[in-house]
């Protein structure tokens, strides 16, 4: 792992508390990268937004964190979702089985974001016997990417959960138990960890083969983009 373009201090920190936060619960573990071919390449371009690839790449894999005068992606929860992304993790929304909890409203995402709801096939994708989670830390908001400000992207079937969505400020125990058992982790979360799940499907809610073809998750918008995503306080 390689950290370039972020200088702030207090940035740091919150970079290095959100891996620590991923090591303390999982067996991932993140090095300074000395001479690896496949690394993570971490960095705070203005107008570039926040996104990353998802799953283990071959080559350098870049996860920008944009910081300006206008949004950040250097807080807590946007990191440790990027961080999960390249660990392997899809969003939550995009689950095979998200159509018995969520309505996506495709009719008011922003047109070139919508493949950011697109539901992952059952191929492609292992849940690990988890439950769909709207706390997830990997779950978008109620209107993240509209069109236009205050239209419903996301529809939760039971509203008791509408605004809950995306207001997870940490990762949930259920992100944590699919990372541990994609990695197969002899303890989880501070205990002994053992997944059967793990054992019978090949893991992929979440990526861990290598790739060449980088499948890209794009979570925040350039500051100059004029579309909304869920970080605006209702969202």
């Amino acid at each position: 792992m390689t950290i370039i373009f972020v200088e702030d201090s207090e940035e740091l920190d919150i970079i290095w508390k959100a891996m620590r936060s991923i090591e303390q619960n999982t067996c991932i573990r993140f090095e300074e990268r000395k001479s690896e071919e496949d690394f993570l390449e971490l960095q705070n371009k203005i107008h570039h937004g926040c996104y990353t690839g998802v799953g283990r790449m071959r080559g350098r894999n870049v996860m920008m964190l944009e910081a300006n005068n206008m949004l950040t992606c250097i807080e807590r929860d946007i990191v440790i979702h990027e961080l999960m992304h390249t660990i392997g993790l899809w969003h939550e929304h995009m689950r095979n089985d998200r159509d018995k909890y969520i309505r996506i409203r495709y009719e008011n995402i922003a047109p070139r974001y919508r493949s950011q709801f697109d539901m992952v096939p059952e191929a492609e994708s292992n849940t690990f016997g988890t439950n769909y989670n709207y706390r997830s830390v990997m779950h978008y908001g109620k209107k993240a990417f509209s069109k236009r400000r205050g239209l419903i992207t996301i529809e939760t079937l039971d509203p008791v959960y509408q605004d809950v969505i995306g207001k997870a400020r940490d990762a949930a125990p259920s992100d944590y138990y699919k990372i541990c058992a994609m990695y197969e982790c002899n303890r989880c979360m501070g205990k002994p960890f053992k997944n059967v799940e793990s054992m019978k499907q090949t893991s992929s809610f979440a990526t861990t083969k290598l790739s060449t073809k980088l499948r890209r998750s794009v979570d925040v918008i350039t500051s100059n983009d004029q579309t909304f995503r869920s970080s605006d306080p209702d969202r």
